[in-house]
This record gives structure tokens, C-alpha cells and sequence, in this order.
């Protein structure tokens, strides 16, 4: 069942599923970003607030001013669940929502 629709690359959608052996392309990106931040241990502290409220992030934004802003030795380290800030070890762990599953 594939609808044969024209996408913004020309190719139809039923040539795009094939590329990816039948997978979603959307989903086939998000695998490979979330494979990268795995192997690097990278994240974003953006990533974060992703689908988040306008308060919550207001609120995260205030918290993040507040503890960068006591020292400047303070270091931000986004994980994958939680932003840390540290000296030389974590000091403050934020997490700004929960992941319902």
C-alpha cells in the first residue's frame, strides 16, 4: 500500500520507501541523528525543550541564566536526559520534563 505522491525532491513517495527498504524517511534520519549523539555522546541543551510549554521553557531559561551566572568555571553539559552543570563534577542536574513511554 503506497500512495505515489510528488515530493519536493520530484521523487515519488513510493520511490523515496523504496530507497529505504520500505522505512520512513523522517524516521530514517531521526535513527541516524539518534545513532550519532550515541557514538559521540553529543546533545543539544535545545533538544531539551523540544515539544515543551512555553512556561516550561521560560522557566528552564531562567534556571539556566541563574546557574551559568554564578561562576564562570560553571560548565554546561547536555546528556541525554538531563542537562548537567559543572565544575569538575555535576553540581546542578536540570531535567526539564519526563519521557512517557
Amino acid at each position: 500500500m503506497f500512495h505515489t505522491t510528488k515530493t519536493t525532491a520530484g521523487l515519488s513517495s513510493l520511490t523515496v520507501a523504496t530507497l529505504y527498504d520500505g522505512k520512513n524517511p523522517v524516521t530514517v534520519e531521526a535513527d541516524k541523528k539518534a545513532a550519532l549523539a550515541r557514538a559521540t555522546g553529543m546533545y543539544a541543551f535545545d533538544e531539551h525543550l523540544e515539544g515543551k510549554s512555553a512556561d516550561i521553557q521560560s522557566l528552564v531559561d531562567t534556571i539556566r541564566e541563574y546557574v551559568l551566572g554564578l561562576d564562570e568555571a560553571i560548565e554546561e553539559v547536555p546528556k541525554k536526559y538531563y542537562v548537567a552543570y559543572k565544575v569538575s563534577q555535576n553540581i546542578v542536574c536540570e531535567q526539564s520534563g519526563s519521557d512517557e513511554k
